[in-house]
């Protein structure tokens, strides 16, 4: 989905793990991958009403910003994770190709 999450070839790799773990979960996982997941899914859920809200009436705007908290919420902390498996898989892979 965003091609700058990508960490296919070695140097990619060599560049991710030089950050550290800590510097790599919150840049990757919690801004790179939750908070863009996040937005992405903020903007498009009202338009395929995923967005319950028993106020009808309700503009696009209001239901965006109905449905960000929980997004912003829920999508960074799920991006924790993802960057911290990321980092453990990147750094196996990297053992193994030594």
């Amino acid at each position: 989905m965003f091609p700058f999450l990508k960490f296919d070839t070695p140097e990619r790799r060599a560049h991710a793990l030089s950050l550290g773990p800590l510097k790599f979960i919150v840049l990757y996982g919690v801004l790179a991958w939750g908070c863009l997941t996040a937005l992405v899914f903020s903007v498009f859920a009202p338009l395929l009403g995923f967005v319950p809200d028993p106020r009808e009436g309700l503009s696009y705007i209001e239901k965006v910003l109905s449905a960000a908290p929980l997004a912003f919420a829920v999508f960074p902390a799920c991006g924790l994770l993802w960057g911290a498996a990321m980092w453990f898989v990147m750094r196996k892979v990297e053992t193994r190709a030594r």
